[in-house]
């Protein structure tokens, strides 16, 4: 049996810590002016999208004087080749199912809340493949 449990296992705590890395080096990054950190926070599932496959994020929680643009802007400035990140209100449609990463914590429909998305890849077809989490 810890044959069969042992390689999910390792697949499913590798993709973790995918995760927790977005979501580390999301925090290395400093804020902007007059912003503040309410949260922050990483997943690995898919959440955004139809298909299989999963999905790697960091996500910090914002809550800011500056509006999205202004925030986007200076996450557009700082951002290096390989990672970019995202910003969205968090009232948006379009935030989509990603607001799963808050939503049972805090408020998200409170004016000037805002999330910093940042994604990750996987390590390998098999950890994107075999995790049920991405189905």
């Amino acid at each position: 049996m810890a044959i069969l449990i042992g390689p999910y296992m390792w697949i499913h705590l590798s993709n973790n810590a995918v995760a927790q890395r977005v979501e580390d080096r999301l925090l290395e990054i400093p804020l902007p002016p007059d912003t503040e950190l309410v949260d922050s926070a990483w997943a690995a599932q898919r959440l955004a999208g139809a298909g299989n496959g999963m999905e790697y994020y960091g996500s910090l929680l914002l809550r800011s004087d500056l509006d999205e643009a202004q925030l986007q802007e200076f996450y557009d400035g700082i951002a290096d080749d390989d990672e970019s990140q995202s910003v969205i209100a968090t009232n948006s449609p379009d935030l989509g199912r990603r607001d799963l990463m808050f939503s049972s914590l805090h408020d998200l429909d409170q004016a000037n809340l805002y999330m910093v998305m940042s994604a990750g890849n996987a390590p390998s077809a098999l950890h994107r493949d075999l995790d049920l989490r991405g189905h």
